[in-house]
């Protein structure tokens, strides 16, 4: 039984395949830190399962602290406002849980390595950046 939990929000998608890459991150997130921590998966629109379901399981896996994680880039209307609300919500149907709303990652420099890295597996012809983080 885990008494925290982590759940990676995502927009979510039609295509089953896209739904899938959140999946296989929630799995490699429980590989490399989640001892004793459940790690679930939730969607916002276009994929199962929903919020609130993701939620339901988390609590019946025993957690008493959940960490909702956005998977979103920015801090747009999802994260600032449908959110929120959702996890008020969630709140009432569960009033033992502590839901906690954590930071999309946003703007953080670390995504600039992989940003890069991404342009180069195109056009390997820039070059990489001494002192850079790869």
């Amino acid at each position: 039984m885990a008494e925290q939990g982590v759940i990676i929000l995502a927009h979510g998608s039609r295509l089953a395949e896209a739904n899938g890459e959140v999946l296989k991150l929630a799995g490699l997130l429980a590989e490399k830190e989640g001892v004793g921590v459940f790690c679930g998966v939730a969607f916002l629109q276009g994929g199962s399962p929903a919020l609130y379901e993701a939620l339901d399981q988390a609590a019946a896996a025993g957690c008493t602290t959940i960490y909702i994680v956005p998977f979103f880039l920015t801090s747009g209307v999802h994260i600032r406002e449908d959110l929120p609300l959702m996890l008020k919500h969630a709140g009432q149907a569960h009033p033992g849980l502590e839901l906690v709303q954590c930071r999309p990652l946003g703007c953080d420099p670390r995504l600039t390595s992989l940003l890069w890295e991404r342009v180069r597996e195109k056009c390997p012809r820039i070059p990489a950046q001494t002192g850079v983080e790869q």
